[in-house]
């Protein structure tokens, strides 16, 4: 490397340097661990098959996210063979009815580089006092990034659950991609094509971005403080029942299958398991050990007839609203969900199959550190490259189809936890 004088990460100031690289992938993948998503998907990847006439179509396999190792470039895509239908072409000696053309539908992901803020440690005077609290600054610092990181990669699967895709693909600054999903213009976000809402149902999808988006935010409009709109027994039938009429695939987590995988807001679970309410009462008959019934201890994951529920609450900062006839999810691209204070009441669950969610990633997570002037403190920054993208299948052959056979977002009026519905 004759003649260099600088090394520099993309996008730094001047004089930043790779002080101290974390090539990664040990600590990448022990992070991933601490993630809700890593728990859900358990690092499984996409695998490749090849079809006749040199045609490679993406797989997957059972887990909701759809990982891609991308080595080269920032965009994956996967294609989606169409069943074929129609009747028999003929009988007999009658020639043979010429049907139409295979058809196929595609799906798009993306890769981008995400920075944490740069982070500081004072300077050699102020870490001698330090020190007396903290024996190790640095180590201390390092241990709260990646805690920061997990955090980081589940708000970032939220997001594509909600949204359509990832911060850093959705949004145009700061290095954003600002990538455009289907139906919309770049940049914009898409609720979910199959959006669900007591008293109205699963909302009237369209592929075209304002008329979905209009009609998911006069849908949530209509929910108010009544039994009506609650989460309940005859409400998780009917997410059971909509799961066996959209999704081709249920998905498995440790060797389970399930008819969906729910991630939920904890106000949907203490709802279902209500104190004092029937299926509470069934339980403790049911259950020898009172300790052990899911109605009194609704915080944790349960499986009720095929569907997994998981209490997140990182999904409370989502909640949303509508404004100006368009739907506001809560913190959405431009706060913190760690200090986002969400006055919504409307509670939302995630009801994901297999194949729900495209991710692009590599097994990387970078620390570089950065001197300030005559060594007067030091920066610390991480980063790594991911992305997450709610997997809708668009076609590209003239028609304007599009379809999610993998997952659907759900909204009930919740009055709050210790609070009785009417309120």
């Amino acid at each position: 490397m004759a003649g260099q004088s600088y090394w520099g990460n993309s996008g730094d100031a001047t004089h930043a340097e790779i002080v101290n690289p974390k090539l990664a992938k040990e600590i990448f993948t022990k992070t991933s661990w601490k993630t809700l998503v890593g728990r859900l998907n358990g690092g499984r990847y996409v695998k490749t098959q090849t079809m006749r006439f040199g045609r490679s179509i993406d797989i997957g396999n059972s887990s909701i996210i759809q990982e891609k190792s991308v080595t080269e470039g920032n965009e994956f895509r996967m294609t989606l063979m169409e069943d074929l239908e129609g009747m028999p072409g003929g009988y007999g000696d009658s020639d043979v009815v010429t049907g139409d053309f295979t058809e196929y539908k595609h799906s798009k992901g993306w890769i981008n580089q995400i920075d944490s803020k740069a982070w500081q440690l004072p300077g050699r005077c102020s870490q001698k006092q330090a020190k007396s609290v903290i024996t190790d600054p640095k180590g201390d610092l390092m241990a709260q990034m990646t805690k920061w990181t997990a955090q980081e990669i589940d708000y970032e699967f939220v997001r594509a659950a909600l949204l359509g895709a990832s911060r850093n693909l959705l949004l145009s600054t700061n290095g954003g991609l600002g990538v455009t999903l289907p139906g919309a213009s770049a940049g914009q976000f898409r609720s979910c094509y199959h959006f669900y809402v007591p008293g109205t149902g699963l909302v009237s999808a369209s592929r075209t971005r304002a008329t979905h988006e209009a009609a998911v935010a006069t849908a949530l409009d209509t929910l108010a403080n009544s039994s009506t709109y609650h989460f309940g027994l005859t409400e998780h039938d009917k997410v059971g029942n909509i799961c066996e009429q959209y999704y081709k695939e249920e998905a498995t987590i440790g060797g389970s299958s399930y008819k969906t995988i729910a991630v939920v807001d904890r106000a949907l679970l203490w709802r279902l398991f209500a104190r004092g309410g029937d299926l509470e009462t069934l339980m403790k008959y049911a259950r020898e050990r009172a300790k052990s019934n899911p109605a009194l201890n609704h915080m944790d994951a349960y499986d009720m007839d095929g569907v997994l529920y998981i209490p997140y609450r990182g999904i409370e900062s989502f909640r949303p609203s509508t404004s100006g006839g368009l739907p506001v999810y809560g913190c959405g691209l431009d706060s913190d969900p760690r200090s986002y204070s969400n006055s919504s009441k409307i509670a939302l669950g995630m009801f994901m199959g297999a194949k729900s969610f495209l991710r692009g990633k590599d097994m990387s997570w970078n620390v570089t550190m950065k001197q300030k002037d005559h060594q007067k403190g030091w920066e610390y920054a991480c980063h790594w490259d991911d992305g997450f993208v709610r997997n809708e299948w668009d076609a590209k052959d003239g028609r304007t189809e599009m379809e999610n056979p993998h997952m659907f977002i759900g909204a009930w009026y919740d009055a709050g936890i210790g609070t009785a519905i009417g309120s």
